[in-house]
């Protein structure tokens, strides 16, 4: 039998999954499936597709030609009373803490961002704002529809429960 991966590979992927406890039925589960993709054709360690510069398909489309193009929304200008005294108030209200619920893994010494629900710099009310990590704060900027509501439906329970 070969070996599959190289020492250093080895490391790493132990040094990853060091304290990880995978149960044996988990085990079975992820080593039938590869089984299947493989048995498929779909999986093989060997043939890894290269994606960096030009075999990216999203290679040189930036700005309009971006799937995630919103007309030049991004371009827009804040208004003088989103300042950083409106921020740190959203911030101490959100007790500093980034508001995706189930919690996320933030460095202490971050700046959290402050969201605006509706995604309109224009409206600067207390009830559209929002304080979240930077990883949350580009999550949210796909999907939009899905997060708006997400979060207006979190905002109105904050609101019932006296926290806003």
């Amino acid at each position: 039998m070969s070996k599959r991966y190289s020492k250093e590979s080895n490391l790493k992927i132990s040094n990853t999954l060091m304290g990880h406890i995978t149960s044996k039925i988990t085990r079975r589960k992820i080593q039938s499936k590869i089984k299947e993709l493989w048995q498929a054709g779909h999986y093989d360690i060997r043939k890894k597709r290269n994606l960096s510069g030009k075999n990216n398909p999203m290679y040189g489309k930036s700005g309009k030609l971006s799937p995630a193009w919103k007309g030049g929304k991004s371009f827009e200008p804040y208004t003088l009373k989103f300042n950083n005294k409106l921020k740190e108030k959203i911030r101490k209200r959100d007790e500093n803490k980034c508001q995706i619920l189930g919690g996320c893994r933030i460095k202490s010494k971050q700046v959290l961002s402050i969201h605006h629900i509706d995604y309109s710099k224009k409206n600067n009310n207390d009830f559209n704002l929002i304080t979240l990590c930077k990883g949350h704060n580009n999550k949210v900027n796909f999907n939009r529809e899905f997060w708006q509501d997400y979060f207006q439906r979190y905002q109105k329970l904050r609101a019932e429960f006296g926290v806003i």
